[in-house]
């Protein structure tokens, strides 16, 4: 059985900014060997830790038609220029050379740095930089309507037949869910209980995707952070614990494993093409699971007509099986993917769709593996869901679980940044709309809005103006963003949340 999912991805960029003129310096007698402090301007100053967000030798595949180059690239030299700073939520390259400072990158939710190499040096002899702002958010908003792109689930989906027993999932196939197919399994051995699972992930970045990331460097560290935000929706899992790893990277120039009808990636098709790719010997190592991350349009032909209203597609119980591939939308750089990315995964690790039933499983009651809006719930596993992966890892052999990717390189390791630490509301509804309005030809600039009430919950508008009208829809904020005051949003819930370094 395949799982489709509906997401909200309509994604723009904004080029509006205000710019200042800026000389950044390390305070040195503040600074020490794996920490500095940065004077931005009068009003700035980061206290920036040294990230450790990749391993030193890292995998990373460039996939063409005819060639697979495969390389262990040193990052120590990159990785010692990268730094952070949790409080202001910046990311920064700061490069060090001959006494000359370049910093680069993300100083906070609303400014952006760059050097400008060519400008006229201070006093000092520091270098020039451009500090510019990126679109503000609007909370003056009026006569708000509603544009949205969440479509009816389909009725052979959603009628599943309730049941207490546990199911045969046949890994692979992915067929639409039948009802009245219930069957029961019967155990044939018997092992200790396990008590961690941690799912080696391999994701593809199709070329429509990666065309966005301007290296291999910013394309891993965005994969990682993805990585990162799935793993927190399955925290409350135990019996075994789930942790992810991302052990793999492919950057595709040409994507050959997809199928593409009228501009958009069917569905059906393209996992099929997928499994070939995997089984063919394109995926290095030994990877639990491999992802399909793509900046296409999903579209499915499956009824007889181009559907457009999936946005992802997974063989359910497919880890560690010939059929371990599932696939995905994600707007690049707005991590709009999570959702898709964690829901996907679920169903590769053997969670179906919640019943529709009234218990705790309930599909009304809106958890990860139920399109239906649930609060909080969508950032958790049911009862119904962590028990389906529970019966499914006690069948996997064990060097499904043991095994590690037999790849002689260190992995990367999860990064503790969440996505919305790197990417501001405004920013975020930029990307979301970026692909509607050019598609359908609106000059707009699209914003974010976040009313009270709506942040209480974690919840936000995207929105942007056409003919005096203001058309909106109301999206989730993503984790680690700014929901009220200086809160942040963690599964759902706007509080006051510590995001520690692991």
């Amino acid at each position: 059985m395949i799982t489709l999912t509906l997401l909200l991805c309509l994604p723009l960029y904004s080029s509006g900014r205000n710019e200042y003129l800026v000389y950044p310096a390390i305070v040195e007698e503040r600074s020490t060997a794996r920490n500095l402090v940065l004077r931005i301007n009068e009003d700035i100053t980061l206290n920036l830790e040294k990230s450790d967000v990749l391993a030193e030798h890292l995998l990373f595949v460039t996939a063409t038609r005819d060639r697979h180059e495969v390389e262990t690239v040193d990052t120590s030299s990159i990785q010692d220029k990268l730094y952070h700073d949790v409080n202001q939520q910046s990311s920064l390259m700061v490069n060090q050379t001959d006494g000359n400072l370049h910093v680069e990158g993300v100083v906070n939710s609303k400014l952006r740095i760059r050097p400008i190499p060519e400008g006229e040096r201070s006093a000092q002899g520091h270098v020039l930089h451009s500090l510019y702002e990126v679109e503000e958010i609007r909370d003056d908003l009026v006569n708000m309507t509603e544009y949205s792109r969440y479509y009816p689930e389909r009725n052979a989906r959603r009628n599943q037949v309730p049941t207490r027993k546990t199911q045969v999932i046949y890994p692979g196939r992915h067929h639409i869910h039948q009802a009245n197919t219930t069957t029961t399994t019967t155990t044939t051995t018997t092992r200790r209980p396990l008590l961690e699972f941690v799912v080696e992930v391999h994701i593809i970045s199709d070329e429509e995707h990666n065309q966005h990331f301007r290296s291999r460097l910013e394309l891993t560290i965005y994969l990682g952070i993805m990585t990162n935000a799935i793993q927190l929706r399955y925290v409350e899992m135990t019996a075994p614990t789930i942790k992810f790893k991302l052990v793999g990277v492919t950057m595709s120039k040409e994507d050959t494993f997809v199928s593409v009808l009228l501009g958009t990636l069917e569905a059906y098709e393209t996992i099929n093409k997928l499994e070939e790719y995997y089984k063919q010997g394109n995926i290095p190592g030994n990877p639990d699971v491999v992802y399909l991350m793509t900046g296409r349009d999903i579209s499915s032909t499956k009824r007889g007509t181009l559907e457009k209203s999936v946005a992802g597609l997974a063989n359910v119980a497919g880890v560690c099986t010939v059929r371990r591939v599932a696939l995905g939308e994600d707007v690049a750089q707005s991590y709009d993917g999570v959702y898709a990315m964690a829901h996907e995964i679920a169903h590769l690790l053997g969670a179906r769709h919640d019943p529709m039933v009234s218990d705790d499983c309930a599909w009304k009651s809106g958890f990860l593996m139920s399109y239906e809006e649930g609060g909080t719930n969508k950032y958790r596993l049911s009862n119904c869901s962590q028990a389906s992966i529970r019966a499914n890892v006690a069948r996997l052999p064990y060097t499904c679980i043991l095994q590690m990717a037999r790849v002689s390189i260190s992995y990367v390791q999860s990064s503790s940044v969440m996505p919305g630490q790197k990417v501001s509301s405004a920013r975020y509804c930029e990307l979301i709309y970026r692909r509607y309005l050019r598609k359908n030809r609106i000059r707009a600039t699209a914003y974010a809005a976040m009313p009270s009430d709506l942040a209480g919950v974690c919840k936000m508008k995207c929105c942007y103006d056409r003919y005096h009208v203001t058309w909106c829809q109301t999206v989730h904020i993503l984790e680690g963003m700014t929901c009220v005051g200086t809160n942040t949003c963690r599964r759902g819930v706007c509080g006051n949340h510590t995001w520690a370094e692991k």
